[in-house]
């Protein structure tokens, strides 16, 4: 997916996840240049406040929930349209650890 103006948006994908703790991983280009990460459930009205670490290829942060959730939803929208931001791939692993 393209996110190459300011304000493009990619949505999902859309999991239902237990209580416990995710390691989210997002493949792309220029993930570092002008984008914005966010995990939500319930089409958006829980935000999961997530610290992204980022860098050309990846973006990737953790994800701790306390109770089960479906519809949890990963978002990234470009902050400027001077790059070609692509996503490429979102992929979310079981983890024993809760943060970086």
């Amino acid at each position: 997916i393209n996110l190459n103006s300011t304000g493009a948006t990619q949505f999902g994908p859309y999991v239902s996840l237990s209580a416990g703790c995710y390691f989210v991983v997002i493949k792309g280009e220029n993930l570092d240049k002008n984008i914005n990460i966010s995990a939500t459930a319930n089409a958006g009205s829980i935000n999961f406040g997530v610290e992204s670490i980022q860098f050309n290829k990846y973006a990737y942060f953790y994800l701790k929930l306390n109770t089960s959730y479906s519809n949890v939803e990963f978002k990234t929208q470009a902050t400027d349209s001077g790059y070609n931001t692509k996503v490429k791939s979102i992929t979310v692993y079981t983890s024993n650890n809760c943060s970086s």
